[in-house]
């Protein structure tokens, strides 16, 4: 477990490379308890990837002001969107992928489920891995509090998070 408070400003969590590499035959879980203070869009709760054109992330406001997860392996992004996260409030958001089966979960409800995301940490195999900043260019650092940070892939998530 990764415990961060008061990100940015130089406080960030970057995992190693190895991170993705367990995802193949398991369940991608990412779960943590955020405090959103808002502002600019792109901001990340994770980042994982090698370029701009092979990453996974989730961002609290997306330009289209939803929360969203999206990844890209070399093609053409997919996405999964829900509200967008609430300024100046705590909340448990979580995020799960087995096969194609995509969801987002906040406050431990279902906010969102697809069953078209195709690409798993495995197939991308992240070199660049960041909780609460987004790999260069551009850096996009989140604002607010993230503590709780379950590492993105487990095989078995917490008892309180979602399952796959």
């Amino acid at each position: 477990m990764v415990k961060l408070v008061r990100p940015c400003a130089g406080r960030h969590e970057q995992l190693p490379p190895t991170v993705g590499e367990r995802g193949a035959k398991q369940c991608v879980h990412f779960a943590a308890w955020v405090y959103w203070n808002g502002g600019a869009n792109w901001q990340r709760v994770f980042d994982f990837g090698n370029d701009t054109s092979h990453y996974l992330y989730l961002s609290p406001s997306s330009g289209s002001g939803t929360t969203r997860f999206a990844t890209r392996n070399g093609g053409s992004e997919q996405t999964l969107d829900t509200t967008a996260l609430p300024v100046g409030q705590w909340q448990h958001i979580a995020f799960t992928l087995s096969g194609n089966n995509a969801k987002i979960y906040t406050n431990g409800a279902l906010a969102a489920s697809s069953a078209s995301i195709t690409f798993n940490p495995s197939n991308i195999k992240p070199a660049q891995n960041y909780l609460v900043k987004a790999r260069p260019p551009p850096t996009h650092c989140s604002t607010g509090n993230w503590t709780k940070c379950k590492l993105p892939i487990t095989p078995s998530p917490p008892r309180k998070s979602p399952r796959c």
